[in-house]
């Protein structure tokens, strides 16, 4: 870990991405290090807004010896090159659902970040909504 907070980046510039950087922003020991998008534009805006540095090289962010957590927020099936990339360079990730849209690409996510020895972790930020809670019951109850 970077100092004593950990370095977050993010890959994608989109709505979600917004998101992700302000509860990086809330967290105490969390700060945005990076944020790399297709365009340059797009990532020069972003990374102004959330102070941060921009990239649009995966590989350039990744090098960043601050960062130690990718975030990625990229399009539905664009995920495993990024996680892949990520536990290569010995980084854990922070996935937008779905991990990947189909299972030997998750399966091929789950195989990097073992051998690196790296977290593989997937958003999943409304199981826990009271309204939910009857479904888990009828599950649980068969």
């Amino acid at each position: 870990m970077s100092d004593s907070k950990f370095g977050f980046a993010i890959i994608g510039t989109g709505l979600i991405s917004a998101f992700h950087a302000r509860a990086i922003r809330d967290l105490p020991n969390a700060r945005l290090v990076a944020v790399c998008g297709r365009e340059r534009s797009r990532a020069d805006a972003f990374a102004a807004e959330f102070g941060c540095e921009a990239f649009d090289s995966l590989e350039a962010m990744l090098a960043h010896p601050g960062v130690d957590i990718l975030v990625i927020a990229t399009p539905s099936g664009a995920h495993m090159e990024a996680a892949v990339a990520a536990a290569r360079a010995g980084k854990h990730v922070l996935c937008e659902k779905p991990l990947e849209v189909t299972l030997p690409r998750v399966d091929a996510m789950i195989a990097a970040h073992r051998e690196a020895g790296t977290r593989l972790g997937c958003t999943f930020q409304i199981r826990y909504t009271p309204a939910l809670q009857p479904l888990r019951d009828a599950l649980r109850e068969g």
